[in-house]
């Protein structure tokens, strides 16, 4: 009967009423009930040819509210229209610190070429990071010995159950509002390996966060919204893992702007990702010269959005520079890489990957950038 809008089920500190009848009606009413179903407000209108654009601030009433709402949309002039129509709205809950875990995984490579792939990470990424001339420093998570130390070590997500935890609980950490990842990802969750062990599963970050996915959680509430969330791991780009950071999921991608955003009185926010195999560095590079491309390739993103770029153009920076890139095992380039073709490393089977340029997608903001409205 009433199609909402995709963003209207989210607020602040005022509630949107926006949907599209699929036929008409003479007037509507709203009725808006806390979570243990108390009546808050009773509002009455009528629609705009097909389309409800309703609204309540519910602080300017001096209504306190801190959790979801369900509001009842029925009909009283038109009796044979099906009501009324139940709607459930998440309350948004964001930080005011700006924290940055970052980790990286691997299961391949010898101990030297595990030690090269971490100084790279720090070079590349936490020391830019740590070191940030354009305001203040991010805070790195996981801090402290073998954390996020700006010119001593970058986080190695292993095997280990200490490993596990530290990178979960930087994760819940109410400071953190930014996530990077490079590693092995899956449409359940991210891990340094492709076997079970050690794995970050989307139900347990969903459970430290409180957002949709974990045990219990009511579907629609965002406890702790993460703001950017740049995951650079295959197929980790699923609507579980993503709404466990607290960003509404977009399948095909998100074509919301800031501006938009701010429109609707909800804070920007961002997931950048793949929901695709995709090429990675080579761990039998003896060079070491794809995972120097890699991570210089995480490093534009980053840097992008630590001078204030948006993420568009950040991606756009990331799809220039990769394509003559040279991907080891095949003897090519990224932009040569065919997910179709044999692959000469397993007979009889296809490679199966896709490269990573333009490939990708944007959950939430695609405009989003670490300046944008953020409280």
């Amino acid at each position: 009967m009433c199609r909402s809008d995709p963003f209207a089920f989210l607020f602040t500190d005022v509630l949107f009423f926006r949907g599209t009848l699929q036929q008409p009606v003479l007037a509507y009413t709203i009725k808006v009930y806390d979570l243990q179903h108390n009546l808050l407000k009773t509002t009455n209108g009528t629609p705009s040819g097909s389309t409800i654009d309703d609204s309540w601030d519910f602080t300017a009433d001096g209504t306190h509210v801190d959790s979801g709402l369900d509001a009842e949309i029925s009909f009283p002039l038109d009796s044979q229209v099906p009501q009324p129509v139940v709607k459930h709205y998440s309350m948004e809950r964001c930080f005011n610190n700006n924290s940055f875990t970052l980790g990286w995984g691997w299961d391949y490579g010898n101990s030297t070429q595990l030690a090269t792939r971490g100084q790279y990470v720090r070079y590349g990424l936490v020391d830019m990071l740590g070191s940030d001339l354009n305001g203040l420093e991010f805070d790195l998570l996981p801090a402290g010995n073998g954390g996020n130390v700006p010119s001593t070590s970058s986080f190695q997500l292993d095997g280990s159950q200490v490993a596990h935890d530290r990178f979960l609980a930087s994760i819940a950490d109410p400071d953190s509002v930014n996530f990077f990842f490079w590693g092995h990802g899956f449409d359940e969750g991210i891990s340094w390996s492709r076997s079970p062990a050690g794995r970050l599963t989307y139900r347990e970050i969903a459970n430290v966060t409180g957002n949709p996915g974990g045990t219990n959680m009511p579907d629609n509430v965002y406890r702790h919204a993460y703001r950017f969330v740049f995951m650079d791991a295959c197929g980790a780009y699923s609507s579980k893992m993503i709404r466990a950071f607290g960003i509404p999921f977009s399948r095909n991608g998100s074509t919301f702007t800031v501006a938009e955003w701010v429109q609707w009185h909800l804070t920007p926010r961002a997931f950048v990702g793949w929901n695709v195999s995709v090429v990675g560095s080579d761990p039998v590079d003896p060079s070491g010269l794809s995972d120097l491309y890699r991570v210089t390739a995480q490093q534009i993103v980053l840097g992008y959005w630590q001078a204030g770029a948006s993420l568009k153009d950040a991606m756009a920076a990331w799809d220039a520079y990769l394509p003559d890139k040279r991907w080891w095992r095949y003897g090519t380039t990224y932009s040569q890489v065919d997910p179709n073709a044999d692959d000469p490393s397993n007979p009889g089977h296809k490679v199966g990957i896709y490269p990573p340029m333009k490939s990708w997608k944007i959950s939430g903001c695609r405009d989003l950038n670490r300046y944008s409205p953020f409280p």
